[in-house]
């Protein structure tokens, strides 16, 4: 899709998008956990944790796995799964061999791996799977986990499992890191983003862990469950104004400055020694492929000018839809950015923008016309025959 349409999310890290969405809903899950373990007075670390769907995201991109990893990451001592998928049963049991990991490989409608005597389960395979007829088999003290709608019934089943004492962590207040990942992508990709690492940390009001614990404090106080206090606090939020994140760009430069990888490629080797062979070479490469995706678009725009024509009223073609006819010695600008596999040269980077496109274009003639005020002297005016004595011989 990305392919064909700039308008998708998730886009594959090496494409520069966000990636597997996966890793960190998987982690935002787990902060969930530690803070419900936390309030409960219960220790995550050597806890055994139930885990429904775990697929392998290697293959699909499904949170099961990742979230198994960092479970046991977490101190967790003992995970037992199950999945329906008879296929990757090789390949699961392969990825956590030396862990105490059991697998059961299920039908669809089983739900017996909700039922084990653990101390948490971690619903991450499909809705509407805690109800009436589950809760009652549930023999875990917190219900924390990555699926989506979790409850059958959102006004009684939330009520179901406060009166047996088990603490439910909404959905959607864990599993959100997903849609945060692709919903800040056109923001850039860096390594330890601090953008998306204030939701999984422990100081931030709006992180997870916080909002886990303040949820979970607010039922117990109020005498409501916590779906009710997850649901007001997310309403409220509706309403508040969406934050400008000022300086991206200074942090997504840095980044690129301190990554290691971004280093050897633009000095060239290991040794961290310049390869001028190498950054001619890539430099190449990003001048063909630009013409290439130039070539692609204007072709691209030439059919959907023909097409959309052939759907005109032929009213319309001669009013306003008419082609234009430019002549072919005009020739267009080449929108293009700066090349930072040359390394980071700001006088060139700031130069860049006049032909980067849209606002950068817009600043990049601001920089151009205050550069051409800072070098103004008077010298560079041409004196006008009607000038005064005084202005044509100022001393």
């Amino acid at each position: 899709m990305f392919s064909t349409t700039r308008y998708t999310t998730c886009i594959p890290a090496e494409f520069g998008g966000s990636g597997n969405p996966s890793v960190p809903t998987a982690r935002g899950v787990v902060r969930g956990l530690q803070a419900a373990f936390e309030f409960a007075g219960l220790n995550i670390v050597g806890s055994t944790i139930a885990v429904q769907g775990v697929y392998s995201y290697f293959s699909v991109g499904h949170v099961g796995t990742p979230l198994i990893e960092f479970l046991f990451d977490a101190g967790v001592k003992k995970i037992i799964a199950s999945d329906v998928d008879k296929h990757r049963e090789n390949e699961i049991l392969k990825h956590f061999e030396g862990k105490q990991f059991e697998l059961r490989i299920v039908e669809k409608s089983d739900m017996s791996v909700l039922f084990e005597e653990v101390d948490a389960v971690c619903p991450c395979a499909t809705g509407a799977i805690i109800n009436s007829t589950t809760i009652p088999k549930i023999k875990a003290k917190i219900v924390c986990g990555a699926a989506n709608n979790q409850l059958q019934d959102i006004r009684k089943h939330d009520k179901e499992l406060k009166e047996r004492g088990i603490i439910y962590i909404p959905d959607f207040l864990v599993n959100r890191m997903g849609i945060v990942n692709c919903a800040d992508e056109h923001m850039g990709a860096i390594d330890n983003d601090p953008k998306l690492e204030k939701h999984l940390g422990s100081d931030w009001d709006n992180s997870i862990y916080k909002l886990t614990h303040k949820v979970l404090s607010d039922a117990a106080t109020l005498f409501k469950t916590t779906q009710e206090i997850a649901l007001d606090l997310a309403e409220k939020k509706t309403h508040e104004i969406n934050p400008l994140y000022g300086h991206r760009g200074k942090e997504i430069i840095a980044a690129l400055q301190h990554s290691k990888d971004w280093q050897k490629k633009i000095r060239g080797d290991v040794a961290a020694k310049p390869n001028k062979q190498k950054n001619a070479l890539w430099q190449q490469m990003a001048s063909e492929q630009m013409a290439t995706e130039q070539m692609a678009s204007e072709q691209m725009a030439s059919e959907q000018m023909a097409t959309e024509q052939k759907k005109a009223p032929s009213g319309a073609l001669e009013a306003v839809l008419v082609p234009s006819n430019v002549p072919a010695s005009l020739s267009a600008n080449v929108v293009r950015g700066y090349d930072f596999n040359n390394g980071i040269d700001y006088s060139a980077l700031l130069k860049s923008y006049i032909s980067t496109g849209f606002q950068a274009t817009e600043f990049g003639k601001a920089v151009n016309e205050i550069n051409r005020m800072l070098d103004w002297r008077l010298s560079d005016e041409d004196i006008l025959p009607d000038e005064t004595d005084e202005y044509k011989d100022p001393e």
